[in-house]
């Protein structure tokens, strides 16, 4: 991540390694940089929703970036629609 600190996929995935070593407080701070850097980024906000599931916590949080997520316009290198639809039956 040093060699790119603007990168929002480095960040990204550094984030979601911490958040799986429990690691929250950091992850947290992390997907905050990554949406400083880039605000309506699906990439970002998708990313962010998943961890709060996979992690079972902020979930009402992760439906809000669920909800934002949906109403982005996304390119094909954007988590696709099956995606979130998963997350979303993971909040049921």
């Amino acid at each position: 991540m040093e060699a790119a600190p603007h990168d929002v996929g480095r960040i990204i995935d550094l984030a979601t390694f911490l958040s799986k070593q429990h690691r929250y407080q950091e992850s947290d701070g992390l997907f905050e940089r990554a949406s400083r850097i880039e605000p309506v980024s699906p990439k970002v906000i998708f990313a962010r929703a998943a961890d709060y599931v996979h992690t079972k916590r902020n979930l009402s949080e992760a439906r809000s970036l669920l909800r934002q997520y949906a109403a982005l316009p996304h390119t094909p290198d954007d988590p696709q629609q099956s995606e979130v639809a998963q997350l979303d039956e993971k909040l049921r």
